[in-house]
């Protein structure tokens, strides 16, 4: 199921393609390997991340002002026209990173794409002539239930993906769970 984008939103770098997947019934919590897991009330994919951002701050001229208002600007424009939509699709993750200092961060995904991004990231990177990069699509449904977990994990590459998650099985998921999922991914 192809899903509309409610807005965008970002700010110095960064860009969101926001989801309302209200409609969709995902359960407010669940166990899950000795977790308890709680619903995210907001969701996204995120086009342009963190590391995104870094990079673009690199390819300006001037203060960090200055700098900011010219990504605002490359990113309005390169977004300018383009009707993004997300398809998700029957992969979950679970993704788990330890961030030094502040503690252990674990989160449950569902992969997507993002129809639309190729346009975009084609424009933006020939406006700012440096590649930045693609983000693996997703969108977090759940956090583990504690306070460092709720803060999101930055997925900024395949690398990441690859050694930051793990594929959990559909059937592994509870049903209640697992019909949500698949209502997205039908």
């Amino acid at each position: 199921m192809r899903l509309p984008v409610d807005r965008t939103s970002g700010f110095g770098g960064t860009l969101l393609l926001n989801l309302n997947l209200g409609s969709v019934g995902l359960p407010p919590n669940f166990d899950f390997e000795g977790r308890r897991w709680v619903a995210k009330i907001e969701h996204h994919v995120t086009l342009l991340g963190s590391a995104h951002k870094s990079q673009l701050m690199q390819s300006c001229v001037g203060d960090k002002d200055t700098k900011q208002r010219q990504i605002a600007q490359a990113v309005a424009e390169a977004k300018q026209g383009i009707v993004f939509t997300v398809e998700p699709y029957p992969e979950v993750r679970l993704v788990t990173k330890d961030y030094p200092g502040k503690g252990l961060r674990t989160s449950i995904v569902l992969m997507c794409r993002a129809f639309g991004s190729d346009n975009f990231y084609r424009s933006l990177q020939a406006k700012i002539n440096q590649d930045l990069g693609v983000i693996p699509h997703h969108i977090t449904l759940y956090t583990a239930d504690d306070p460092e977990s709720r803060q999101g994990i930055g997925i900024n590459s395949l690398s990441d993906l690859e050694q930051l998650s793990r594929i959990i099985g559909m059937n592994d998921l509870p049903p209640s769970v697992r019909e949500s999922i698949l209502k997205l991914t039908s």
